[in-house]
């Protein structure tokens, strides 16, 4: 499971992307560890974000989307806390999202939460792009 760092609320769908939480996975398992080790990435125990995957390749890693970066329908939503407050641009959040959405090797998976609603229009957008949807 990846995650941004600053997709915050993604913990009600056990998905712990806080750094008090991700400072903690052993790294070298997560990724190598075989899938019957309950520190391996398949055990879906433990979530990284886009500073722990920066050049490394995976076959099928599942993306969390948070409301750190949502779409109003016709451009994304200035990020409004950490390093995007003084920019008028979502570098820093579209980079982040371009690092989760680029790790996979054979594809990857987006899960898009429920709640809130905003991210509603979101998940219609990756629909719109392309992406299946997974019954």
């Amino acid at each position: 499971m990846l995650a941004s760092s600053k997709g915050a609320g993604l913990f009600i769908y056990g998905i712990n992307n806080a750094p008090e939480y991700t400072m903690k996975v052993d790294k070298g398992k997560w990724f190598n560890a075989p899938s019957t080790d309950p520190k391996s990435c398949c055990s879906f125990k433990n979530t990284i974000t886009e500073f722990d995957i920066q050049g490394l390749e995976l076959d099928m890693p599942i993306i969390a989307w948070a409301k750190d970066m949502i779409w109003d329908g016709e451009k994304w939503l200035k990020y409004k806390r950490y390093q995007d407050e003084n920019s008028d641009t979502n570098v820093f959040r579209r980079n982040s999202y371009r690092v989760l959405l680029t790790r996979g090797r054979d594809g990857f998976i987006i899960f898009v939460p429920h709640k809130p609603k905003k991210l509603d229009l979101v998940y219609e957008m990756l629909l719109k792009s392309g992406i299946k949807e997974l019954m």
